[in-house]
């Protein structure tokens, strides 16, 4: 009986306890709060791991609520209750790339691959050139004239660039980007330009103008080198100086052709010589025979442009005249050989006094730079 009544005291005054604890928290009669309920534990969760193969971040919605973002060529997993659930993968548009159905007990793990989607880019070459492939960097070979090629790549965004050769140097023809879609087909066509490319080389130590069909393209400094772009086709190609045609050629332009236009410009000038002596003579310039003149005769000789050795000889070898001269572009330059020259061989002076001269194997008295006589 004392027992009886000794847990009957013990479950009241625990019931007084509680009620006093319940009431300072809120929970007492006067209270519209309710008691919390117990959360899940780790026991009753199960975990969804999503393994993303494609290039672009992934949205995940779990039972119509989303879940958050998985990364490109990543893994992400989430934690969920143990039960049934819907998986959903959508891309950036919202679009629905995976659906699935999952039943997870406490404990489980379940994994949900996101496949790349892939896509066909077909690329026909089309310029009758050779022509180097890449799609993001990665090398895809040579594409010969005429030839089709079909390239698998990953749904989505990438870089083709198209490059050949020409004048010794690697050049781009295309550098785009191309989205790949699985669903319809993605095709490029590599066509020519409209222009080929010309090396012009200025040969000259002074600067020149460049001119194609007499339109002026481009200005070249002395000794200089550069690609000029020229229309397809027929073109009268030309380097003028100081408003005259120095080179001319008529070129047929071709798309990737190595064409290089190296023209060898002599600039020239005239020379006259007057042979005012009573001998025929030969003229001669840097040691090269150029001619020969009769007494009182002018020849006229077309020299390059600079400076020369010029002599003036008898039949048998004996100088008469020697002297330099420096003749620019076009210059006419007039020389005369006299008697002066045929008797001292210089253009000197005439000598005073008078003296004793020895010429073609003949001697001869002077005065005053005349001759009197010679001896046989």
């Amino acid at each position: 009986m004392k027992s009886a009544n000794l847990v009957t005291i013990l479950a009241l005054a625990t019931t007084a306890l509680w009620a006093d604890t319940a009431e300072a928290r809120g929970y007492g009669h006067g209270s519209h709060a309710e008691r919390p309920e117990r959360g899940p534990t780790a026991y009753d969760l199960g975990t969804v791991t999503i393994d993303n193969d494609r290039r672009e971040t992934v949205q995940i919605y779990i039972d119509r609520g989303y879940a958050g973002d998985v990364a490109g060529d990543s893994r992400r997993s989430f934690q969920v209750q143990a039960g049934r659930h819907y998986v959903e993968v959508r891309d950036s548009h919202g679009r629905v790339l995976e659906r699935s159905e999952l039943t997870l007990h406490p404990g489980d793990q379940d994994l949900v691959r996101v496949d790349a989607a892939m896509g066909t880019l077909r690329v026909d070459n089309l310029t009758g050139a050779a022509m180097s492939l890449s799609l993001d960097g990665r090398s895809l070979g040579t594409l010969a004239p005429g030839q089709t090629r079909l390239v698998q790549a990953e749904e989505g965004g990438h870089a083709l660039k198209v490059t050949y050769r020409q004048l010794g140097v690697t050049r781009v023809l295309t550098d785009l980007s191309v989205r790949l879609d699985p669903r319809r087909e993605n095709a490029v066509a590599l066509r020519a330009p409209d222009f080929g490319l010309v090396a012009v080389q200025n040969p000259l130590d002074r600067t020149v103008e460049v001119r194609v069909d007499g339109r002026t393209v481009a200005t070249l400094r002395p000794r200089e080198r550069r690609e000029i772009q020229v229309g397809l086709g027929r073109r009268e190609l030309e380097l003028r100086l100081d408003g005259r045609s120095v080179a001319r050629e008529l070129r047929t332009i071709r798309p990737f052709e190595d064409e290089c236009f190296e023209p060898r410009v002599v600039l020239q000038g005239q020379l006259f010589v007057d042979n005012d002596t009573r001998r025929d003579l030969q003229v001669f310039v840097d040691g090269r025979a150029m001619g020969w003149m009769d007494a009182h005769e002018t020849i006229r000789l077309v020299v390059d442009a600079g400076s020369h050795r010029v002599e003036a000889r008898t039949e048998s070898g004996h100088e008469v005249f020697e002297a330099q001269i420096h003749l620019e572009p076009d210059e006419i330059e007039r020389i005369e050989v006299d008697v002066r020259h045929e008797r001292y061989g210089r253009v000197a002076p005439r000598p005073n006094g008078w003296g004793f001269g020895y010429r073609d194997g003949h001697f001869g008295f002077y005065v005053g730079g005349d001759a009197l006589s010679y001896a046989d």
